[in-house]
């Protein structure tokens, strides 16, 4: 099944798109789902998976502070998970899942309570693009350990990285849980994600899902915004980098290549980035947005969007 937009005939929405990524594993609903999956991810059995109360947060799907969308559940035994799906490289992931991380193992922590009360979490980054260069498995597991001896240090914290670009160029078992569902996001290799939906019943629930989600109007309009903001940032950036080595070159004749480029390259960033936003808001005002909603996920001014 080749999904398809009502709004374009040229792109396709898959699970890897973050509204709809969130749609099937953080909807109340749908936790056989997510357990499924985390069985896969995590090589373990899971009894039971609840997933966090603040699950579909809509609104707050595009621009800078609000691009990532994540899901939060907990185990049966107290582990708490953080997942996220990440379509664009905007660096430094590794940071900012530990950021998330630490965050999530204190949230909890009540004053007067013991530290030996601190529970298990799991931080699930999937990404849509290659970040470890110089590692070859699609899926890495990340730990503090002591460097000669190898002894971790926190046994109660792991990161998850999986690559889905790795993935797609791996042996792929079709037997194996978790090349399942990452062939069931990707959704490229049309026959193998058939295979797996015949070994697992749980991707063919999450198939059925993910087809009925897709269909609705108003989900599919707000996952191609999304999408859309994202091939407006991949242009903004490639603009960026041409503006910025213009302007670097110009630059360059007063006060020294090397600084006329770094000048040039951060001046044009930001034009790029800005372009980028005004555009997004500029179609998102076409589709008869509220300009309290544009306002509120790009970040612009009521003046600006009314000028747009």
């Amino acid at each position: 099944m080749k999904q398809k937009t009502k709004q374009t005939e040229e792109y396709i929405l898959t699970p890897k798109n973050d509204v709809i990524f969130r749609m099937l594993f953080g909807k109340k609903g749908n936790e056989n789902i997510l357990k499924d999956f985390l069985e896969g991810i995590l090589e373990r059995e899971i009894k039971s998976v609840e997933i966090g109360k603040d699950t579909i947060l809509l609104p707050d799907i595009i621009g800078e502070k609000t691009g990532i969308l994540d899901i939060r559940a907990s185990l049966e035994d107290g582990t708490k998970i953080d997942i996220e799906m990440q379509n664009i490289n905007s660096g430094n992931i590794e940071k900012r899942m530990t950021y998330y991380l630490s965050k999530l193992y204190t949230k909890d922590l009540k004053k007067g309570q013991d530290y030996s009360e601190l529970n298990q979490v799991i931080g699930i980054a999937i990404l849509d693009f290659n970040y470890f260069k110089n590692i070859k498995e699609h899926h890495t597991v990340w730990k503090m350990t002591e460097q000669k001896y190898k002894k971790e240090m926190i046994e109660e914290q792991e990161m998850h990285f999986i690559e889905l670009p790795k993935f797609l160029k791996s042996e792929i078992n079709v037997k194996r849980k978790l090349d399942q569902w990452l062939l069931f996001l990707d959704q490229s290799k049309k026959e193998l994600v058939n295979m797996a939906k015949k070994e697992n019943n749980k991707v063919e629930e999450a198939s059925a899902e993910y087809e009925y989600l897709t269909g609705e109007e108003e989900i599919e309009r707000l996952a191609f915004l999304r999408m859309k903001y994202e091939l407006d940032h991949n242009s903004g950036m490639s603009y960026a980098k041409k503006q910025g080595e213009e302007i670097g070159m110009k630059r360059g004749m007063k006060v020294g290549k090397e600084e006329g480029m770094k000048v040039g390259r951060e001046e044009g960033m930001k034009e790029g980035m800005r372009a980028g936003i005004l555009k997004t808001a500029r179609e998102m005002k076409k589709e008869g947005i509220d300009i309290s909603l544009i306002m509120k996920i790009t970040g612009i001014s009521e003046e600006e969007i009314k000028k747009l």
